[in-house]
């Protein structure tokens, strides 16, 4: 929710570029950050949640967590230097860099240690999660430190299962109207047929 807080304040600002409203609202960015900041742990990533409702059952380390941490901290970077704040853009950027190199490298070990070739959604269930991994794109557009030959596979393999069920080979009585967020990742990685496929089914 903290980073959350962050992207919506940076994304009201470049819709409208209102310095007032980012003065107004600063208290909150740096107690944001501040709080993203406390809550890393040793390995670098926020601590396990259920903030995803998938996790209810066990919570878990949820990379969902920390893709919004990592937008949040980048847009707080991006406030700070809206209205002159560069010595916290400074040390938020130094922040901003250790969470995501934590980050995809535990995507990475976390692929290696359970031979995953998808991006899973969390540490301990090591789970395809396709729809949690186009939250990711949408919130970072394709990050420099996410294998993309992963990132394919996972949108790939989710694309197979829904052909299946479409064409009833596969039952499936309902779906997850998460699923709409995989045309916007099908779009930032350049497959717009794949997009237009889904959008005129959804």
């Amino acid at each position: 929710s903290h980073g959350q807080l962050l992207a919506l304040i940076a994304d009201y600002h470049r819709f409208a570029p209102d310095d007032r409203l980012v003065e107004d609202s600063w208290p909150f960015v740096v107690k944001a950050v501040g709080c993203i900041e406390r809550l890393l742990g040793e390995d670098g990533l926020l601590p396990i949640s259920v903030s995803h409702e998938g996790y209810l059952a066990q919570p878990v380390h949820s990379y969902w967590d920390d893709f919004w941490a990592l937008r949040g901290m980048r847009d707080a970077v991006h406030l700070a230097h809206a209205i002159g704040r560069e010595d916290l853009a400074m040390q938020w950027e130094t922040l901003t860099k250790r969470l995501d190199s934590a980050l995809f490298a535990s995507i990475e070990t976390t692929r290696s240690q359970r031979k995953l070739d998808f991006i899973p959604g969390s540490i301990e269930w090591a789970d395809f999660d396709p729809t949690a991994t186009a939250n990711a794109l949408y919130l970072l557009d394709i990050p420099e430190g996410i294998d993309r030959q992963a990132v394919e596979r996972t949108f790939d393999t989710y694309l197979a299962e829904w052909r299946r069920k479409r064409s009833g080979e596969l039952a499936s009585p309902n779906y997850t109207p998460y699923e709409i967020r995989i045309i916007g990742a099908l779009v930032r990685l350049g497959r717009r047929d794949a997009a237009l496929e889904l959008l005129r089914f959804f």
